[in-house]
């Protein structure tokens, strides 16, 4: 399946590009995608959102719109379209 994938703030900066399209197959997760990015970025995308099993307070990542804290966290099935990733941010 294809998506889309933007990258904002932080990551958006880290990477040699913002958007990427992403070929998955059937059955992927959100786990296995961020595992994907970090093999096509040469970036370790994956750690900055995530702590093992567990999203890192403050991320959001939309898929279609839907933010998957309010699915089934990383281990949420992909279907295609876009997803959208902001790494948590810090200010003071």
């Amino acid at each position: 399946m294809k998506l889309e994938v933007e990258f904002f703030a932080t990551l958006r900066l880290k990477l040699p590009k913002p958007t990427y399209e992403v070929d998955m197959p059937e059955g992927s997760t959100v786990k296995d995608l961020m595992r994907e990015l970090d093999r096509i970025t040469g970036q370790p995308v994956s750690e900055e959102l995530f702590r093992g099993d567990e999203v890192i307070p403050g991320t959001v990542l939309l898929l279609n719109g839907k933010n998957i804290l309010h699915l089934n966290g990383i281990h949420t099935p992909l279907e295609p379209g876009k997803v959208a990733v902001f790494p948590p941010v810090a200010g003071g």
